[in-house]
């Protein structure tokens, strides 16, 4: 593990970043969008922190911004925050990754949000191209995968 750490007293934000190398391309045939889904369900809680949304809602609460990409090959996720809350925001942010909660309920909903995404990016031109790029590769290439994930790709995860 790398760990890069600065520190500026006069900042007006404090910020953390985690980098995961598993993305998309690690997807199985069968699970196609299966990295992007776990990107939204880590942040469903976890064995210290079991509320529903609790670490977005302390990161809003204390002036912060939460977010994650899937890119092909890794995962981010990362926050900013006031200083002051820096610490424990780091702790419930690790407690994502040392002890996630995925309970069925909110799976369930965080899979048809990753689904409600899908069906938004149809519209996007961008994603249109490539969806013509894919089908176009190699079919045993793991850039030929639908890499958002739907809910008839991820359906077989019996969740």
């Amino acid at each position: 593990m790398m760990v890069l750490y600065t520190s500026d007293p006069d900042a007006s934000k404090a910020a953390a970043s985690l980098s995961v190398n598993v993305g998309s391309f690690v997807d199985p045939p069968e699970f196609q969008g299966l990295a992007h889904f776990l990107e939204h369900a880590i942040h469903l809680g976890s064995t210290k922190y079991p509320g529903a949304n609790e670490y977005q809602v302390f990161i809003q609460s204390n002036q912060g911004y939460m977010n994650a990409e899937t890119c092909k090959e890794r995962t981010t996720y990362h926050f900013t925050i006031s200083p002051n809350a820096f610490a424990e925001a780091l702790d419930r942010f690790s407690q994502l990754f040392i002890s996630p909660l995925f309970d069925k309920g909110r799976v369930q909903k965080e899979l048809h949000a990753v689904d409600s995404e899908s069906k938004g990016n149809l519209q996007n031109l961008v994603e249109q191209e490539n969806s013509v790029i894919r089908s176009l590769l190699d079919p045993a290439h793991p850039a030929s995968k639908y890499s958002c994930g739907n809910l008839e790709t991820l359906d077989s995860l019996n969740l």
